[in-house]
């Protein structure tokens, strides 16, 4: 047993070994907060009253703020992959292009779904953001772990937007 935890040290340790925490730190909050402003400017209680919610969803505030959680997250994972070096330049500038539509894309969901009820529209668009999670998850394994885990669990979230999307255009 001790091996095993010794040996999970080891890997948490090379896996975070050249990862630039401060990088880390300022993309996370600036996604954060980028997150915060549109979400604040952009979730209208009028719009939200008139539709129902699905059985399993939370409440617009915990939506947001779980978006806000995410959003930090993504921004970790792409400034992990940023700070690791790698051989191919190339996949960190694929990362840095995929990780922006994607993020574009989830600060467009917001508005689509809490100030104009565009649910349908919603819907498109966290697929195309979980296929962008897919293509970064691909990237992110080539250059790190870690990025690659936390990207695992930003698609859980969007796979979570999706059927909020998809319940959303059913039920209204």
């Amino acid at each position: 047993m001790k091996s095993l935890a010794q040996e999970i040290k080891r890997k948490i340790n090379y896996e975070t070994s050249c990862v630039n925490f401060t990088l880390v730190g300022i993309m996370a909050g600036a996604f954060a907060l980028v997150c915060i402003i549109n979400s604040i400017s952009n979730v209208k209680s009028a719009v939200y009253k008139k539709f129902t919610q699905p059985s399993f969803s939370l409440s617009p505030f915990w939506c947001i703020f779980v978006w806000v959680l995410m959003s930090a997250l993504f921004g970790a994972a792409l400034a992990i992959a940023i700070s690791t070096p790698s051989h191919g330049q190339k996949n960190k500038t694929y990362a840095i292009i995929t990780a922006a539509s994607a993020f574009i894309l989830c600060n467009a969901w917001i508005p689509l779904v809490y100030s104009s009820a565009s649910f349908f529209i919603a819907m498109l668009v966290s697929l195309v953001i979980f296929i962008c999670a897919a293509m970064l998850f691909t990237i992110y394994s080539k250059i790190s772990r870690l990025a690659a885990v936390l990207d695992i669990v930003f698609a859980a979230w969007i796979i979570y937007i999706f059927y909020f999307s998809l319940s959303m255009v059913f039920t209204s």
